[in-house]
């Protein structure tokens, strides 16, 4: 029978270092020519918040929603399983039988709250159950066909305030051209600092235009501030 496969993949990632992650955030922001007023400090702060959201990206790239397929697959396993626990234990005979049911609060730890176990017939009972109910489950809303895409939530977040630091920093529009100091290239150098596989180029033109329509954080911020006004 397959295994399901287990619901999370970072492991088999090579997380880096949180420190690391922020000192190549910290470079690659250095690296554009700077207003007078913008300061080691806020470079400081904008590596911090740069570097958490890489490890964002990692949980999200690497944790995989569940499918219908995966979900069929654990539904199986539980069945299955159940099932043949409870075949082995309709065979136990007598000695056997007493031997488990002998295993009481005393001799097996169990949780404050719970105020007994069960017995060997009311375990049986439950698997019984347990089988059945994994036999009837249905998928819920949530449960997609297939895996798709890899989620760019993060990376479209990571895109859109990179053009909002862009700005802050150097004074200059974000804009899709690819010429040496653009905002492109801030956003390719910045991607592959924070080690993201995707390419920043895929994300530039969004990120430009919703700089421009002020969707971006710094955008929504500042239409928050006019409303209040």
């Amino acid at each position: 029978m397959t295994k399901p496969k287990p619901w999370n993949r970072i492991e088999t990632a090579r997380v880096p270092n949180f420190h690391a992650t922020q000192q190549a955030a910290f470079a690659a922001i250095s690296g554009l020519p700077r207003k007078p007023e913008c300061t080691g400090l806020l470079f400081e702060s904008m590596a911090e918040r740069y570097a958490y959201l890489a490890f964002e990206y990692l949980e999200e790239r690497y944790t995989e929603p569940l499918t219908l397929s995966d979900f069929r697959l654990h539904m199986q396993a539980i069945q299955t399983s159940a099932a043949a626990l409870l075949d082995v234990l309709r065979t136990l005979r007598g000695p056997a039988i007493d031997a488990l049911n002998k295993l009481g609060p005393s001799s097996v730890a169990i949780n404050r709250r719970t105020p007994r176990l069960p017995t060997l017939f009311e375990f049986q009972e439950h698997l019984a159950w347990l089988a059945e109910s994994a036999s009837r489950a249905q998928p819920t809303a949530d449960i997609k066909d297939g895996r798709g895409p890899a989620p760019m939530k993060t990376l479209r977040k990571i895109a859109d305030r990179a053009a909002d630091d862009f700005f802050e920093i150097t004074g200059k529009t974000p804009s899709r051209s690819r010429n040496r100091g653009s905002f492109g290239e801030f956003l390719k150098t910045l991607f592959g600092a924070l080690r993201i596989a995707e390419s920043a180029n895929s994300f530039k033109q969004e990120a430009v235009e919703n700089w421009k329509e002020g969707r971006s954080p710094l955008g929504e911020r500042r239409s928050a501030i006019s409303v209040k006004e």
